[in-house]
């Protein structure tokens, strides 16, 4: 019965979460994950009109799990980027956020809190609710670290998945 939902996150690993909640959630209303990349008590925090652009977007036609935060440096326009093809490309930044491969699915112009959305969106109401929560347990997040032993890998023997997070600038 919502109009929308608004999941306001730390930045860090905002594009995470909304990742794993897009393949875990059908929903028919917008589900909007918004943070801060500034403070609210920094003269340029960005706080404010996050918020009010994940709002106008939370209450549009959009029918998926998006993150809106800042498209530019100034205080013009929120970007609405796709939650499984989002990610955090600088550490402060207000436009911070970056869809990758593919273009922002929409946009909310600050003050008008105007939203267009590319053909690309869901729309509202084109998926029935449904979770997908069935989570294999049976999966691991390994940090690797110059020198590891490969032995480490045995403790994971039966896994289902694992995820090897490597080291460098590339």
């Amino acid at each position: 019965g919502a109009t929308g939902v608004i999941v306001t996150h730390g930045t860090d690993t905002m594009g995470y979460s909304a990742a794993a909640l897009s393949f875990m959630i059908d929903t028919p209303v917008p589900v909007i994950f918004v943070g801060s990349q500034r403070s609210a008590d920094r003269p340029s925090s960005d706080n404010a009109m996050n918020a009010v652009c994940a709002a106008a977007a939370a209450t549009s036609d959009l029918g998926e799990v998006a993150v809106v935060m800042h498209a530019t440096t100034s205080d013009d326009i929120c970007a609405i980027h796709r939650g499984a093809r989002v990610r955090k490309m600088h550490t402060s930044r207000r436009d911070a956020f970056r869809s990758i491969d593919i273009a922002p699915i929409g946009e909310v112009a600050f003050p008008s809190r105007k939203v267009t959305l590319t053909n690309e969106a869901a729309r509202r109401e084109s998926h029935t609710l449904a979770l997908h929560d069935n989570l294999d347990p049976r999966c691991a997040l390994i940090q690797f670290y110059p020198g590891m032993s490969e032995d480490l890998l045995d403790a994971y023997e039966g896994f289902r998945g694992i995820v090897i997070a490597g080291t460098g600038l590339g």
